[in-house]
C-alpha cells in the first residue's frame, strides 16, 4: 500500500546498463521485511531494506522470475541459467530436470543434418552431433548469437558473441580464431 526509500546504495549497478530488462522486486508474502531484487545480479534484505546482500553465488546471472509460495515458503528462480528453488532464499539448488534453453538462432550441418547448432541467450554457441536433446555441448561461450556451417566443407564452422565477435573453426568447430578484427 505505500513504499519509503531504504538504504539501497548496496543495489547501485546490480542491473548493469540494462535495468528495465530485470528491474523486479518480490516480497515474501509471509514477511514483509523479506525483500528480492532482481537484476544481473540477485539481492535480498530480511531488514525491511535496511541493508542488503547478494544471494544466489551458486545461481547464473541474470535474473528475471521468482516465485515465493505462500504456503510452504519454497522459492522458485528463473535465470539466463534456468530455474533454481531454495527454502530460504540464500542456499540454491539447480533443477536440472528440464532440458530447455532460448535459443537465438539455430542451424544444421547440411552434409549431416543431425548435427544442429544453436547461439543462445547467455549460454554459449552449442551443438549435437547426433540431433538427440541429451548431449548438447558447448563450442564457444557468451551469448551464443548466430552459427554456420559451410555448406561444402563442414570442416569450417563460423559463430558469434554478442557485440558482433565473429569466429571461425577450422576444425569442424573444436577450436575457434577470432576473425572480427578489421571490423
Amino acid at each position: 500500500n505505500s513504499w519509503q526509500q531504504t538504504n539501497d546504495g548496496s543495489l547501485s549497478g546490480m542491473c548493469s546498463s540494462f535495468g528495465w530488462y530485470f528491474g523486479q522486486v518480490r516480497v515474501d508474502p509471509n514477511n514483509e521485511n523479506n525483500v528480492f531484487v532482481m537484476g544481473v545480479y540477485a539481492y535480498k534484505t530480511t531488514n525491511g531494506g535496511s541493508s542488503w546482500s547478494e544471494t544466489g553465488y551458486s545461481m547464473h546471472v541474470d535474473h528475471h522470475a521468482m516465485y515465493i509460495d505462500e504456503n510452504t515458503g519454497l522459492i522458485i528462480e528463473g535465470n539466463d541459467g534456468g530455474l533454481y528453488k531454495s527454502t530460504n532464499g540464500s542456499n540454491w539448488n539447480k533443477i536440472n530436470n528440464i532440458p530447455l534453453t532460448q535459443f537465438y538462432y539455430i542451424t544444421f550441418d547440411f552434409t549431416h543434418p543431425d548435427r544442429i547448432y544453436g547461439g543462445t541467450q547467455d549460454n554459449n554457441t552449442i551443438r549435437t552431433m547426433t540431433g538427440n536433446v541429451d548431449d548438447w555441448e558447448a563450442i564457444l561461450g557468451g551469448d551464443g548469437m548466430y552459427c554456420l556451417v559451410d555448406y561444402e566443407n563442414n570442416n569450417n564452422v563460423f559463430a558469434e558473441m554478442q557485440n558482433g565477435s565473429l569466429f571461425k573453426s577450422e576444425d569442424g568447430g573444436y577450436d575457434f580464431d577470432y576473425i572480427a578484427g578489421p571490423m
